[in-house]
This record gives C-alpha cells, sequence and structure tokens, in this order.
C-alpha cells in the first residue's frame, strides 16, 4: 500500500511540474538584460537615461559596458557599469549601480558602488551634492512632475548647484518645461553654463537632446537671456546617439557669441567635436576626437582661457588617456584660470581611474 501511494505521489508531482513548465514556457519572461556600450547625454534629470551601442553577451568581454535589466514594459529596472568585465564605478552617472523603484505616484532611484554600498551619483546638471537617492513625482499621465533628492540616511539635500527642488510641466512627447529652486523656495539656474531659471526642453525623434530654450516664466515664450547673450541652444547628435556638438543662438536663430559669464567659459557660438577616429561608431567608441571652438561667423574662436582646440586620446578599453590643448593658430596652449596644457589619467588593472597629473606649458607637473 506504502508503495502504491509513493508511486502516485511522484506521478501527481511529474504532472505538477509538466504543467507548470508548460504554463512558464509560454510565458514572456518578467525582466530583459540587454548589454550597451554608452548611455546618451542629456541635461535634466527629467531624461530617462537612454542605452545606446548594443553589445552581445558573448562579446561584452571586450567592452566596458552597461548591463541594462527592464521589465516587460520597457521601464528601466537596474542598470550596472563593467570595465574589463569588473564592476567598475566610471560610469556616465558616476557610480557601479542605479535601481529604479516604481510606484503609481513616485519613481525613485537608487545608487551604489562597485562594492555595493550605498554611494552617490554624479552628473554635470547636479555638480555633486552628496546625492544617493532621486525621487521623482508623477502627474495623472506618469509623467515626472518633480524631484527632491535625499543622501545616503534619507536627509533631504541640495545639489552642488543650490537646486532643493525641479519642477516640471509636460508639454509633449519631446518637450517639458523646468524650473529650479533653492531651499528657500526662490528659483535658481539649470547649470552655470546654461544659466536659464526656466527652460524649455525638447528631444528630437530618436529621444536625444535637441534644444535649450530661455522662455517665460508665464507663457513659455522664448526670450533673449541678458546674462548669457543668446536665447537657446541647439544640439547635434547622429544617428547613432553621438554628441557633434552644439550652438548658441538669437531668438531667430542666428548664431551668437557666449557673453561674458562667471564660473564659465565664453566668446564662441559654436562647440563642435571634429576629425573624430572612432573604434566603433555604432557604439559610440571613439580613439580619438578634438573638441573645436568657432564664433558667430564661422571662424576659429579661442575661448575666454585662450583655447580654441583640445584633442582627446583615448586607451585600450575607450577611457580618457590624454588630453592636450591648442589656441586658434595651432600652437599648444595653457589654460589661463588653471595653467593645464596636458592632462593624463591613470588606470588601474581593473579600469579604475586612480589618478589625474596636470601639466603646464613647458612640461612641470602642477600640483593641486
Amino acid at each position: 500500500m506504502r508503495a502504491y501511494y509513493e508511486i502516485n505521489l511522484v506521478s501527481i508531482m511529474a504532472i505538477i511540474c509538466l504543467i507548470s513548465c508548460s504554463e512558464r514556457k509560454g510565458q514572456e519572461p518578467i525582466t530583459k538584460t540587454g548589454y550597451y556600450s554608452k548611455l546618451t547625454g542629456i541635461i535634466s534629470p527629467y531624461l530617462e537615461y537612454n542605452p545606446r551601442g548594443e553589445i552581445s553577451e558573448d562579446s561584452i568581454q571586450f567592452f566596458s559596458h552597461y548591463k541594462v535589466v527592464s521589465g516587460k514594459g520597457g521601464e528601466l529596472q537596474e542598470i550596472v557599469y563593467f570595465v574589463n568585465g569588473k564592476p567598475n564605478n566610471g560610469s556616465y552617472y558616476g557610480t557601479h549601480k542605479v535601481s529604479y523603484e516604481y510606484s503609481d505616484s513616485t519613481l525613485i532611484r537608487t545608487y551604489y558602488d562597485n562594492k555595493n554600498r550605498k554611494s552617490n551619483l554624479w552628473r554635470h546638471y547636479y555638480l555633486g551634492g552628496n546625492i544617493h537617492k532621486e525621487i521623482f513625482y508623477l502627474d495623472s499621465g506618469s509623467n515626472k512632475s518633480k524631484l527632491i533628492l535625499l543622501d545616503s540616511v534619507d536627509k533631504r539635500v541640495s545639489t552642488g548647484l543650490g537646486v532643493y527642488e525641479y519642477q516640471w510641466q509636460t508639454l509633449s512627447d519631446t518637450a517639458f518645461v523646468q524650473k529650479q529652486f533653492d531651499i528657500d523656495g526662490q528659483p535658481n539656474i539649470l547649470t552655470n553654463y546654461f544659466p536659464f531659471y526656466t527652460s524649455k526642453i525638447t528631444i528630437d525623434d530618436k529621444g536625444d537632446l535637441y534644444g535649450i530654450y530661455n522662455v517665460s516664466d508665464t507663457d513659455h515664450n522664448i526670450e533673449m537671456n541678458s546674462r548669457t547673450g543668446y536665447a537657446k541652444v541647439i544640439f547635434d547628435f547622429d544617428i547613432h546617439g553621438n554628441e557633434m556638438g552644439w550652438e548658441f543662438q538669437d531668438t531667430e536663430g542666428n548664431l551668437v557669441n557666449r557673453s561674458p559669464i562667471e564660473n564659465t567659459d565664453y566668446g564662441y557660438a559654436q562647440w563642435l567635436y571634429e576629425n573624430n577616429v572612432w573604434g566603433d561608431r555604432k557604439k559610440g567608441l571613439l580613439k580619438y576626437f578634438e573638441q573645436n571652438l568657432y564664433d558667430a561667423t564661422g571662424k576659429p574662436a579661442n575661448d575666454n582661457d585662450s583655447i580654441h582646440k583640445t584633442t582627446y586620446f583615448l586607451n585600450d578599453n575607450f577611457q580618457l588617456d590624454s588630453i592636450l590643448r591648442y589656441n586658434r593658430h595651432g600652437i599648444p596652449q595653457g589654460n589661463l584660470s588653471t595653467k593645464t596644457s596636458k592632462t593624463e589619467f591613470k588606470y588601474d588593472s581593473d579600469g579604475n581611474r586612480v589618478g589625474v597629473v596636470d601639466y603646464d606649458i613647458d612640461g612641470n607637473v602642477i600640483k593641486r
């Protein structure tokens, strides 16, 4: 009798397994994992991290890359960064991992380093601020409407630019208005380089950044900014999401030179990436590129630090190896503010950046 029950128990378990395995086989996977070489450049936390340059799983050991986990609906769940197959903190967002948590009214992004410890992100539109967690509040259409920032002990913090809260109004699938406020509720700027208090930001049909417009606080009409000398910034991304440069325009779309602004460079109308040497353009992998400045008439221009051309050399992992600076006559030039003419970057065997060395025009190390 006991043998009969044992045989039937085995049969029942086999049937259950057969049914459940068949059900699972017919279901879509809960998550999807992909591998990418880059995240496309953005200017606002409203814009989501955008992976590009897909890499097959069997070749990821040859590339620094992002492992991207998304849900069935395509929503991002986790992004982690690797160099030489090892967890690395040198990502676009300044640390190893960002994790996502969703609810009906919020989106939360939280950051961790390559040892899975709490860490802070770094983006140029924040400029520091000990930001470990971003809490986005969503409107009725699930669009981002407000952002507050927390440190590693969940204390609310400001960015390095003094922004305590971001507010957004979604205009369409490709446009939104952004405002920033300090801890006292006073308007703050977008960034030092783009010091707009109220901005309309647009993306193109590929989802890449297209324009930043200085707009009025009430009707969002485009206006000249008295401090900067321009009304809008128009960006150029190629079909693969590689940023090729940007230019400054007045309200009519004419090129204008940046006016003198504290804590930033000026004296040019176009910032272009040129003479690129690609390792793989589709994946955004460069071996060498130049950053060149031009004035409103299209002629080569020096900025206020006497720099026209900056050349970038990259290593075998497509990480920055060295930077050299020149004036518009092609002569090596030290930055007038920092005295730096050449910069070298040092990495350990795992691809972690461990040092930066600056040299003056005579080749002497500049001690900071």
